[in-house]
């Protein structure tokens, strides 16, 4: 998707940060809003809220949501 006429994607790994970043799809067009998925539960709010949208855009902060418990919780 084209943002002030630049290339981004919903959601990316910001390698900086060792974290997903998810572009807030409930802002656009109006504003540009970009959360960073650090727990279980800030995932789980990104895909109840519908913060990203569809079944592409849902499935990598779902695997992300998995990776945290997984993690910090162990198998």
């Amino acid at each position: 998707m084209k943002v002030d006429g630049k290339d981004m994607r919903p959601i990316w790994f910001d390698p900086s940060s060792q974290r997903v970043q998810v572009l807030d799809q409930r802002f656009l067009p109006h504003e540009l809003v970009i959360n960073t998925l650090a727990t279980v539960d800030e995932t789980i709010f990104t895909l109840k809220e519908m913060v990203v949208r569809g079944a592409p855009s849902s499935g990598p902060p779902a695997r992300w949501g998995m990776y945290i418990s997984l993690v910090r919780d162990g198998p």
